[in-house]
Parts: structure tokens; sequence; C-alpha cells
């Protein structure tokens, strides 16, 4: 077997006298994968893997810049049932958030991957649910977060929300966030908002909406009329990185409010205020399925 990297995706190559069954392959960083059915390689043939998933994984990992040496392993058997494992080694480099793959061969040896994935002599594995198994409301939802901040001597105010949710599953997830909100009936110019990213493994992250500019606070809050009032309604569509077909969602609206007045004491000119103040949040509209 012969692993080479080309643009946009990592070919392995049968250069054997036989066709052979690929039945998964491991790459520290990411779940590992058994088949149920196998890829059959033909002799001279090839099977790819995309680098989408891995690009995720790497800038999790490196960050924009860095360089590291992975292992990598493919479980492949024979014609006649003799099942082996193809060692690599992969040197990932991010280079201003570009990745490049240098591969090297570390050879085949006769190896029983039939049992479990926790009980195979292969070094350590990280164990991951399948694709069909991503686990309901495993996407956390951790607490939410109105940043306010507020300029003293002009009493401009804006507000930042956003949420923080946390992954616990062992496996990369990439998620797909829909966003809109409002705080005193003030939203964005595009109020709904929507991006993409990845979550490492008991990894937490801030999902953010974007900055709300010029809230018309209210300067003399009542118990019926608080000083900022506002809502945030998410939803958030995820899945194991290396499988997008199996996909979880989850929905919540996040409202809150803030009683307190704002002190309108400016301890120096110009000074603009960004604090985590005191507020009541409400959630309703939960939907995990």
């Amino acid at each position: 077997m012969l692993l080479l990297s080309e643009p946009g995706r990592l070919v392995l190559y049968n250069k054997s006298a036989g066709d052979l069954k690929l039945w998964g392959a491991k790459m520290e960083g990411f779940a590992p994968a058994l088949e149920k059915e196998p890829r059959i390689v033909p002799v001279d043939g090839f099977y790819y893997f995309l680098n989408d998933a891995l690009k995720g994984v790497m800038l999790l990992t490196l960050g924009q810049n860095g360089e590291k040496l992975f292992p990598f392993e493919t479980y492949i058997a024979d014609g006649a049932g003799r099942r082996y494992v193809a060692k690599f080694a992969l040197l990932i480099k991010m280079n201003d958030g570009s990745m490049q793959v240098h591969t090297q061969q570390l050879g085949v040896q006769e190896g029983d991957w039939s049992g479990p994935i926790s009980d195979m002599a292969l070094g350590p594995i990280v164990m991951a649910a399948p694709a069909t198994q991503v686990p309901l409301g495993s996407l956390q939802y951790v607490q939410f977060i109105a940043e306010v901040g507020r300029a003293v001597s002009t009493k401009k105010t804006s507000v930042q929300m956003m949420l923080e949710v946390k992954n616990r599953n062992n496996f990369l997830l990439k998620y797909r966030v829909r966003m809109n909100g409002q705080v005193n009936g003030k939203t964005l110019p595009e109020p709904e908002l929507q991006f993409d990213g990845y979550i490492g493994a008991g990894e937490t992250r801030k999902l953010m909406y974007g900055r709300i500019d010029d809230v018309p606070a209210n300067e003399t809050p009542t118990l019926n009329k608080p000083t900022l009032a506002g809502v945030l309604n998410y939803e958030v569509v995820y899945w194991a990185a290396q499988f997008p077909e199996w996909k979880r969602r989850s929905v919540k609206t996040c409202a809150f409010e803030m009683k307190q007045p704002f002190s309108n004491k400016p301890k120096g000119p110009g000074e603009v205020v960004v604090s985590k103040l005191e507020t009541t949040i409400h959630l309703s509209n939960e939907i995990e399925e």
C-alpha cells in the first residue's frame, strides 16, 4: 500500500498483487472508523480520503501556524481473508491557515482487528461513537452571556449576546448555527446570522451573535420595564465531522432582563465600561432532536 498526498485529499494506492478490501482507518484526532462493508481497492487502483475534516482538526490542534507528525493506520484484508494494518506517518504543516501534508510509509504488518476497537492491539486509540449514535443533546448548552458596553459620557449602549456550548463527545463535531435576536427592540441590520465551525472533543465554544450598537436603554427602569430586555433565538445542527449524513438539532430561545440602572459616574474621559451585569435569564422553545 502506498499513501500519497494530493490536492484536497490523501490517496491510498494498491501496489500489491491482488485486490484488497479496505475496512477502515484511524488517525490521532479523528474517530476511528470501521465500515460494515469493505471498500474494494483493485490492483493498481486507489481509494482517497478528503481533507476537509482533517483540516478542521488541524486548525484546532495546531492553529493557523505549526506542524506535527501524526500516526495514520488503515485496516485491510486480502482475497484470502488475511488481515493487515498498513502504517504511515503524516507530517502536517499549517501556514497561515493553509495545510500541507507530507506522507511517510512505515510498512504493513499482519494483525487481527476484527474485535471491538478498544481490544485492538494497534496502539492508543481514541474511542468514539459511530455516526448513527451521536448522542441526543451532546452539544450541550452551558450558559447564556450578555456583554453590555456603556459609554458613560454619551450614554450609548451596545450589547453582545452569545451562548456557550460544550461538546460532550470524545470526537470532533462540526456544527452549523443560525441565530437572530434583539435588545429593547433593536437588532442587527441583517437580523439573521449563520455560520459553520468545528468543536473538538470535550471542548467548549462561544457562539456569538453580532454586537448590537446604539441600544435604546431605559434610563429609569421599573418593575415592568427593565433597563435592558433582549431575546436570542438559536438553532444548532451538529454531526460527527467524518459523518455528515447523520445530524442532530438543538433549538432554544434565551430571554434576559437587566433590571438595575446604569451608573452615570464617569471615571475617565470617553470611558466605555464593558461588563457582564446581573441579569435574569429565561429559556424556552427548547427542542432536541
